[in-house]
């Protein structure tokens, strides 16, 4: 079973009949939370909304299909009315605000380290060759288009102003045992040092010795490779587009299978001297040729030298795990509707991001748990599937006594678990819809003009 750490979230939840009401309510009143008031200075003066209260209901507004502040609002209304207290006013002025004043800081340490104690504390079973395995990857988000969200991160170029929306560059590392968000990185889609290596380097922090990393091929740099191994990770990724392989040179280990050196590139523009005189002069790679599953042939590159205790089928193994991450930026920005944020001001967008992952992230607790209770595999659990029971039972946990809290708990546990993901390699299906979308015309200029 997890530990008390990586439980502490999930296992508090059935404590709601000493607090009914909002969602979260003892998730956010752990000794772990606590420290982290602590430390960002937390105000907990007497309030209709308290820093707590303000988390909780961010929380809960994210994961609900709703996601209104008002739907916000209205859950907190019902929290005090349970515990017999005044109800607040119904606008949403006050609510906002109180979002607007919790620290970034505070919201962001929440979500890593909730990742963080599920990594530490998961199933070793769940590890490959007893080795945490980690993925990255990129993306893009969008957000509402003012002022202010324009400044900080600008639209597409080929975009009329008042046409396009501001875009978010990010990158994310995700454990493959909990599919927990480890960190993440977000920039503007263009400019100096926002590209996705760029990013990249801002989460490397959250990789530890003997750590593999899976990455698909735009991460098949020297310069990358080299930064992991000066951390002792070890990458698993496909070969750029733009470099040539040989079979025919390096050290041979089999068919399709060799060792070859590859030599430093030049200085790039946006490292300097110092740092690029003390990268190694050559790095030893190696290349695989695998099985495509009938697509155009994939030749693998990894820093797993070793062809006894790494071998060639491992290797192809491994790297089609890769997609899942895809699959974990699915269920976040599509499940959950990051995809298209709702906040008005930068800081806010910043703020709402973590708050989306600290959600996101104690969903992934609850699938770890009922994995272990059913000695599966997290990753063979349907991420929509947890979020929709949740949604249905923490509706019910308000209202009933510890017992029968307990009972449901389990419940909930037996029935995140059912919702299985079924076991299809190679699947292929085409990126296409049948339904036609509506017929409205398309807005090609800013909206005041339109009229």
């Amino acid at each position: 079973m997890l530990a008390s750490k990586a439980t502490d979230t999930a296992e508090a939840l059935v404590e709601f009949c000493e607090d009914k009401g909002l969602p979260f309510r003892k998730a956010f009143s752990s000794e772990h939370l606590s420290r982290l008031f602590e430390k960002h200075k937390i105000d907990f003066r007497d309030r209709i909304m308290p820093p707590d209260v303000t988390l909780m209901a961010f929380c809960s507004q994210l994961i609900d299909k709703d996601r209104s502040c008002k739907e916000a609002v209205s859950r907190i209304n019902h929290d005090r009315d349970i515990q017999g207290l005044a109800k607040a006013s119904s606008s949403t002025s006050a609510y906002c605000q109180a979002r607007a004043k919790l620290p970034l800081g505070l919201i962001r340490d929440l979500a890593r380290d909730t990742a963080r104690f599920l990594e530490e504390e998961s199933d070793r079973s769940w590890f490959w060759h007893e080795r945490h395995l980690k993925i990255i990857d990129g993306s893009t988000l969008s957000m509402p288009d003012t002022a202010a969200n324009q400044e900080r991160w600008p639209q597409h170029g080929k975009q009329q102003e008042g046409v396009g929306f501001p875009i978010m560059r990010v990158v994310a590392v995700t454990s493959y045992a909990t599919g927990g968000i480890l960190d993440f990185a977000y920039g503007p889609w263009r400019g100096k040092e926002t590209g996705e290596h760029a990013l990249a380097r801002q989460v490397l922090d959250s990789l530890k010795n003997r750590d593999v990393l899976l990455a698909d091929r735009y991460y098949c740099s020297y310069f990358f490779i080299a930064s992991l191994r000066a951390k002792d990770v070890d990458l698993v990724t496909r070969i750029h587009g733009a470099r040539d392989y040989d079979f025919r040179s390096g050290i041979k280990l089999g068919i399709g299978d060799h060792v070859v050196e590859l030599q430093k590139p030049p200085k790039p523009c946006w490292m300097d001297k110092a740092e690029y005189d003390g990268i190694p002069s050559t790095l030893t790679v190696r290349e695989v040729k695998v099985d495509g599953s009938g697509e155009e042939e994939i030749v693998v590159v990894t820093t797993l030298i070793d062809p006894v205790e790494y071998s060639r089928s491992e290797l192809a193994s491994v790297y089609k795990k890769r997609w899942h991450i895809e699959l974990d930026l699915r269920s976040i920005k599509s499940v959950m509707g990051m995809d298209i944020l709702s906040c008005k001001t930068p800081d806010m967008i910043e703020k709402e991001v973590w708050t989306y992952i600290s959600s996101y992230n104690i969903i992934r607790q609850l699938i770890c748990q009922a994995a272990s209770k059913h000695e599966i595999e997290p990753r063979t659990i349907s991420f929509t599937g947890a979020l929709q029971t949740f949604n249905v039972y923490q509706a019910g946990f308000r209202f009933c006594d510890t017992e029968t809290n307990r009972r449901m708990y389990e419940s909930m546990l037996d029935l995140i678990a059912s919702h299985r993901i079924g076991n299809r390699p190679g699947r292929k299906e085409p990126k296409a819809v049948k339904r036609r979308p509506k017929a409205y015309a398309k807005l090609t200029v800013p909206r005041g003009e339109w009229r």
